[in-house]
């Protein structure tokens, strides 16, 4: 269970995202990064017996590098959950975000950047402490 509570911050975390572009887009993912992003799709591999949801909405990432992950509502829920927010650090190929969630827990979440553009990114986060890989696409709002 607890697995399943981490995991939509840290897919957003995702989120969110980027490491193989050609050498003529000159993109850069510390630039591109401040904005909307919206998960647009995702793919959770783990326990085969275990479902795995997102219910992130969106992510919102500053120039002062400090970010929000909005959730959508769970199955249930007459409203969301209270937005995360935290740092972030993003490189070429990595971005990493500490926050302190609803729980009180500190965070640290590093995923790796699979590819960018300046209106997507796909990023991969391998849980530290389990078999979970999550597998998430976002768009620029």
């Amino acid at each position: 269970m607890q697995a399943k509570r981490l995991l939509p911050l840290c897919l957003f975390s995702f989120l969110i995202l980027f490491s193989s572009c050609s050498k003529d887009d000159n993109l850069s993912v510390p630039e591109l990064i401040v904005g909307t992003w919206v998960v647009d799709s995702y793919e959770v591999l783990g326990d085969p017996d275990t479902e795995y949801t997102v219910y992130i909405d969106h992510f919102e990432f500053r120039k002062d590098q400090t970010f929000t992950v909005y959730y959508g509502l769970a199955p249930g829920q007459q409203t969301a959950e209270s937005p995360d927010s935290g740092i972030y650090e993003a490189g070429e190929a990595y971005l990493r975000l500490e926050y302190n969630n609803v729980q009180g827990a500190d965070r640290k979440v590093l995923c790796e950047i699979i590819s960018f553009t300046e209106t997507t990114m796909q990023i991969t986060y391998r849980h530290p402490d389990s078999d979970i890989v999550a597998h998430v696409k976002v768009k620029k709002k």
